[in-house]
């Protein structure tokens, strides 16, 4: 089966559509040192000057503030051109990234396989290169201390120098994240599994896709984390010393993406219609000075988005009843059936979906059409009243915005459309609120990860984490697209989250 590339493809056409076509459909996507935490206790001052919103007002705290940024020309090969890209977003205060020993990570017991579902014979050499790789990068997220892995692409060339800090950016990135949330997102066993699914032989390499399976037991959870369905392309090229390496190594999961569109963004390539592993990288980028400025960027928009949440889940610890009003609705949703909808289409090993609806994924993603079949499940009707913006439906996959029952509305799959919908429904139909509040979260709810002002990807909430004191620790989370079996909301890199409060439905 071709997947990968059909879902490629379709999905940069899809991009190009009219907005209440298919591309609302368009969902998903899947250091540092720990950051010593500080008191941050909730004042009544804090509440009224708007920077924590009262707990049952509708709206959601005020935006943050983000650096300026510059815009960078469309013209390349000029010499004002290569001075932009390689000046963008740079700082004082950063550094070079450097790796550390490998010495200074405690023992992690990680497990691997690797399976090749071609008929193209790949040599012993490249599946250790690509099993030792994810070995080290498992290590690293598991310990929360950055270890680079360069030592696996070929730097002497122009495209592989780029991904290897492209990838080591990926990396510090993620612990950055995960070492300053609150719940403890370390973990001292993971296993995972490499099947390929595509093989091509060129001269002196391979280009291989293939999907990461995985299970982690991060130290919040006390449970197994399954991930599957992580699709990557690699190029790999035997070296002037006879070794093979990495030139490319692109991976399609929400840090990965989130940082190629900004790279695509700086070089002045096209995000909607192209890829950035399709792209040329120029020889005059400064790829490291790059990478560190896009990085220091990221981490001032997680900082900004992590200690809100601190505050709001400190808010939320100290008073929880003060959180459990629910607004009445004529009936009453059925969360429990939702949820166990949610673990019957997600799958440990591989990919499962409900023939009865169409997958999404070959669109940008099945995310938001997973969660809509979830509540669907737990008994929220489709709405068939108002216009299509107030409408939730989904008979078969033609577009009708009539008041009918057939055919599709966007909200139904679409990740913004949806948010759009619980936050202007009226009358008839499910009953919801958007919240920044997300630890009042509770098992069949809807969270949505948002990268400027738009949703990325939906998930439903399967458990919450409490510690022995009753306290909200973490929120667990299930997915498609990269399908996620109770994954810890926050270990995603995508850090402004919101919450859509199920209440039942009119």
């Amino acid at each position: 089966m071709n997947l990968p590339e059909v879902k490629r493809n379709i999905r940069r056409v899809i991009a190009g559509l009219s907005a209440i076509a298919l591309v609302l459909l368009a969902g998903c996507d899947f250091q540092v040192i720990k950051v010593e935490e500080k008191e941050s206790g909730i004042s009544e001052t804090d509440i009224t000057s708007g920077l924590i919103p009262a707990p049952l007002e509708t709206t959601v705290p005020p935006p943050l503030e983000i650096p300026d940024s510059e815009e960078l020309p469309l013209h390349k090969n000029t010499p004002e051109y290569e001075e932009a890209v390689n000046n963008a977003f740079q700082g004082n205060s950063l550094t070079k990234i450097t790796p550390k020993a490998k010495t200074e990570l405690p023992e992690i017991d990680i497990s691997s396989s690797f399976d090749n579902k071609t008929e193209t014979d790949i040599p012993d050499e490249v599946k250790k290169l690509i099993l030792d790789y994810h070995t080290d990068r498992y290590a690293s997220l598991g310990a929360l201390k950055f270890i680079s892995t360069s030592q696996y692409f070929d730097t002497t060339d122009t495209r592989g120098k780029f991904y290897s800090i492209f990838n080591d950016t990926i990396i510090e990135f993620l612990i950055y994240v995960r070492s300053n949330r609150t719940a403890d997102l370390s973990y001292n066993k993971a296993f995972f599994r490499i099947t390929v699914n595509e093989a091509e032989k060129f001269s002196g390499g391979y280009r291989l896709t293939y999907m990461i399976n995985e299970g982690v037991d991060f130290a919040c959870t006390g449970t197994t984390s399954y991930s599957a369905y992580m699709e990557a392309e690699v190029l790999v090229k035997k070296c002037a010393d006879g070794r093979y390496r990495f030139i490319q190594y692109a991976e399609d999961t929400d840090v990965n993406l989130l940082f190629e569109e900004k790279v695509m963004e700086y070089l002045g390539y096209d995000y909607e219609n192209n890829y950035l592993k399709d792209m040329e990288i120029p020889s005059y980028l400064k790829s490291n000075s790059t990478m560190l400025s896009l990085l220091h960027k990221q981490k001032y928009l997680a900082d900004k988005n992590i200690t809100l949440q601190k505050k709001i889940l400190e808010q939320i610890n100290k008073n929880p009843d003060q959180y459990n009003n629910v607004p009445a609705t004529k009936y009453e949703y059925d969360a429990k059936k939702a949820v166990a909808y949610s673990y019957k289409w997600v799958d440990k090993t591989g990919i499962i979906r409900n023939p009865d609806y169409s997958d999404y994924s070959i669109y940008g993603g099945n995310c938001q059409n997973y969660v809509s079949q979830c509540l669907y499940a737990g008994g929220i009707p489709m709405d068939l009243k108002g216009d299509y913006e107030k409408q939730w439906k989904w008979y078969s996959d033609h577009s009708n915005h009539h008041e009918t029952a057939w055919g599709r509305v966007p909200s139904w799959a679409g990740t913004e459309a949806f948010y759009v919908y619980c936050t202007t429904n009226t009358g008839s139909g499910l009953s919801a609120k958007a919240t920044r509040y997300i630890y009042t979260a509770r098992p069949g709810d809807v969270m949505q990860y948002v990268v400027d002002d738009w949703a990325r990807h939906s998930v439903i909430v399967s458990k919450v984490i409490y510690d022995t004191d009753g306290n909200v620790v973490e929120i667990l989370v299930n997915s498609n697209t990269t399908d996620h079996i109770d994954y810890p909301l926050t270990a995603y890199g995508y850090t402004d989250i919101r919450l859509i409060r199920i209440n039942g439905y009119n």
